[in-house]
């Protein structure tokens, strides 16, 4: 009876090592699936927090200038095209006689400021960045100056 036991205790020693290491080798691959699944889910939250707070912006219906005082040909373009997209009508688009703005400008032009911040918040300014210059000859409801900023938003 002690050979048996002698036998499978010297087994046991040879086969320890690589028991251990196995066993190493499944805890470490189990670590990996699970940061692997917690970054996934913070993904798919943070996901879904962009896009609820896209879809937070109530659409308005708006008539709209914009003019490029950045400096930077066409930058004027792109963001027409963008609030295009969010369904604003842009019926102007030009320069700006400053072409060194460094910060991005949302006017109120007709004494509603909703369309001017809500300009804003699809574009991604600061509430400071809307400026009420009231015009009664002015037919738009808001004119968008953009400046140097924009470009490195994504629009």
């Amino acid at each position: 009876m002690n050979e048996i036991f002698d036998y499978f205790q010297k087994q046991y020693v040879s086969n320890k090592k690589i028991v251990l290491n196995i066993a190493f080798v499944f805890l470490a691959l189990a670590v990996i699936l699970l940061t692997a699944g917690i970054v996934s889910t913070v993904l798919k939250r943070q996901t879904m927090k962009t896009v609820a707070a896209e879809q937070s912006i109530p659409k308005l219906p708006a008539t709209v200038e914009v003019l490029n005082g950045s400096g930077k040909s066409g930058l004027n373009e792109s963001v027409v095209d963008f609030l295009r997209q969010k369904g604003l009508d842009v019926v102007h688009s030009g320069n700006y006689h400053v072409s060194t703005l460094p910060s991005t400008i949302v006017l109120v032009r007709n004494g509603n400021s909703a369309p001017a911040y809500y300009i804003a918040r699809l574009l991604s300014l600061d509430s400071a960045q809307v400026v009420q210059i009231l015009n009664k000859d002015c037919l738009v409801d808001a004119t968008v100056i953009v400046g140097r900023d924009i470009s490195t938003k994504k629009l």
